[in-house]
């Protein structure tokens, strides 16, 4: 439905005040008066102008979302992505959580292909260093229909790309082998997608639903994306790498960082993977890569209120040098191992590159020097609640003043009801598609939703949105079985949860720990006996919801440092694989 909204601002003059500075090239530009939903309206208007990638800077992660929300709302797309921060894991760790890691590669990744994205980040976000574009480029692997494929050199390049191999495919950046059936899980995709071969040739391409293992849509094409910012060439090259940092170490903390050093070297050198990688991503690649990077020439750069962004880039730094200490105190970081942010000069500096422009609900003294500075006039409405009444009141007011007005509530069921009693009212109104046209005076109906309604006096417009309607097309990854926990409201202290690598255990609410110095959130999980587990919020997604069955409504806590949960699994992936054996084979029949 983009193009309705784009003609529900065209006749407002602050909207095109923007389009005619854009090209006249008179940036950096300030645009004053607007609200969260102006913001992605002149945004989503912008977007579509220059048909090429925007990144929407923002102080926080919920404005983020908020802005991305409303955006593919107000588009009926899916063309506007979060940009995650991640938590860099400095110490020894097992089971570390990279959900948020493996989205920002994906949304790097769509930026490296060229799709004209809307990418909003947070100021913490883009301040993070990343992999080059080079090196995402160099190991992006490309599987198409009817290319003879190697097993050998494609194991090697998904290895090489930071993917795991194991008997089945549950999660995101692992892969399998099993004959001619190559079941590969790309972390920018939702489901994992299962390749057929026939000798050495793609047979065909689909993805598939891990839990029924059914095949859903086919693909022709497709571009799997690294799993991991920090890649190194090989695992030579780790050893290399650290050996020479132990080498190059000096100082009375020179004994401890060594020991630390060759504590992740024998971990390589024993075939395991570093739970700590992060740590080395300065060391991993000559220069490291930042997202303006895989912003192309003509992109445009959009700091949604400035001065919330830098306020909370200083508390970022802050916190960051407060944890770089303590972890040079503890010898697990050293010379060499630095430059893991940019400060917000460095970001700004990189904004300026390209078309920048300011977002701001009010214009404020600054030291900053924009080339044009735009006012807006526009008021931000509340959700309508779902009282009819109230939306036929405000309806004739609109009326009174000649508007156009565009009604986003109900679902496809409802739409109709609200429909006929608008029109028992005597307001007239009908359905809106993308051949609509906004005339003064007509009411349009639409699904969905976006976090406020707008109102442009200047450009006779308005939109009412019912919040709760709130419809997404987005599908959810089924990484493992069991009720996925989105947020810490979906789980209460009571509720009986599985650690993917831990087992079944009881949550009993958040604490605030402090570990090795550093003070974070940790969700809390009882086990069998007195045994307790701590989970940095961070890595949520390693935990779901308990849904299997129970023995008179009890169910047995499993105990930590045994292998009891560990054989569990074990047992489960012997039958799997047995079952795939067969399908195997019947398959060959066939």
């Amino acid at each position: 439905m983009s193009d309705l909204f784009i003609k529900a601002i065209e006749n407002f003059p602050p909207y095109h005040d923007m389009l005619e500075a854009v090209d006249r090239g008179q940036t950096p530009l300030s645009v004053s008066g607007v609200s969260a939903i102006h913001k992605a309206h002149f945004a989503l208007g912008l977007g579509n102008y220059k048909k090429s990638p925007m990144l929407i800077i923002t102080d926080d992660e919920a404005s983020a979302k908020r802005l991305s929300d409303d955006i593919n709302s107000l588009s009926g797309e899916n063309r506007a992505l979060v940009y995650p921060a991640k938590d860099f894991t400095f110490t020894s760790a097992e089971g570390v959580s990279r959900e948020y890691e493996h989205t920002r590669l994906g949304v790097l990744s769509k930026l490296l292909a060229g799709e004209p994205l809307f990418v909003c980040a947070s100021a913490e976000a883009v301040m993070q260093v990343t992999i080059p574009k080079n090196i995402l480029a160099e190991r992006t692997v490309t599987l198409q229909t009817g290319d003879t494929v190697n097993i050998e050199e494609l194991v090697k390049k998904l290895t090489a790309a930071g993917y795991s191999r194991c008997e089945k495919v549950e999660g995101a950046s692992q892969f399998s082998v099993r004959g001619s059936i190559v079941d590969i899980f790309p972390v920018q995709e939702q489901f994992p997608i299962r390749m057929e071969l026939w000798g050495d040739d793609i047979d065909t391409m689909a993805f598939f639903d891990p839990e029924t293992q059914r095949r859903t849509d086919t693909v022709e094409k497709i571009n799997i994306s690294p799993a991991m910012e920090t890649l190194f060439e090989s695992t030579e090259k780790i050893v290399s790498v650290l050996d020479g940092l132990s080498k190059a170490a000096r100082g009375k903390r020179m004994d401890l960082i060594r020991s630390n050093l060759q504590r992740d070297i024998d971990r390589v050198n024993n075939g395991l993977s570093l739970g700590n990688i992060d740590k080395y991503l300065p060391a991993a690649y000559e220069k490291v890569g930042t997202v303006f990077d895989f912003l192309p020439e003509g992109s445009t750069v959009i700091f949604s209120e400035y001065f919330n962004a830098l306020e909370r880039s200083r508390g970022v730094m802050t916190h960051h040098a407060e944890d770089l200490k303590i972890l040079l105190e503890a010898g697990e970081l050293c010379k060499g191992l630095e430059g893991y942010l940019m400060d917000f000069p460095q970001v700004y500096s990189h904004a300026e590159k390209l078309t920048l422009i300011h977002f701001d609900t009010f214009l404020r003294g600054t030291d900053l020097r924009f080339k044009k500075l735009i006012s807006v006039s526009a008021n931000q409405t509340a959700p309508w609640g779902g009282e009819i009444r109230q939306l036929i009141e405000d309806l004739h007011s609109f009326r009174e003043r000649n508007y156009s007005v565009i009604v986003m509530a109900g679902s496809d069921k409802t739409l109709p009801i609200i429909a006929d009693d608008l029109r028992e009212e005597g307001i007239d109104c009908g359905f809106a598609s993308e051949s609509s046209e906004l005339k003064k005076g007509t009411v349009l109906l639409m699904t969905g939703s976006v976090s406020a309604g707008y109102d442009y006096p200047d450009g006779g417009t308005a939109l009412i949105t019912q919040a709760q309607a709130m419809s997404s097309k987005k599908k959810f990854r089924k990484a493992k079985k069991g009720e996925e926990i989105k947020s810490l409201s979906d789980i209460v202290p009571g509720d009986l949860v599985v650690h993917a690598l831990h087992g079944i255990g009881k949550f009993v609410g958040i604490r605030k720990l402090e570990m090795e110095g550093i003070t974070k959130d940790y969700i809390t999980i009882q086990y069998a006996g007195t045994d307790v587990l701590y989970v940095p919020v961070s890595q949520l997604d390693m935990v779901s919801k308990y849904i299997g069955p129970r023995d008179n409504g009890a169910v047995k806590l499993n105990k930590l440092s045994t292998m009891e949960w560990q054989k569990t699994r074990a047992r489960v992936k012997k039958a799997v694989k047995d079952m795939a054996d067969e399908l195997i084979k019947l398959y060959a029949k066939r």
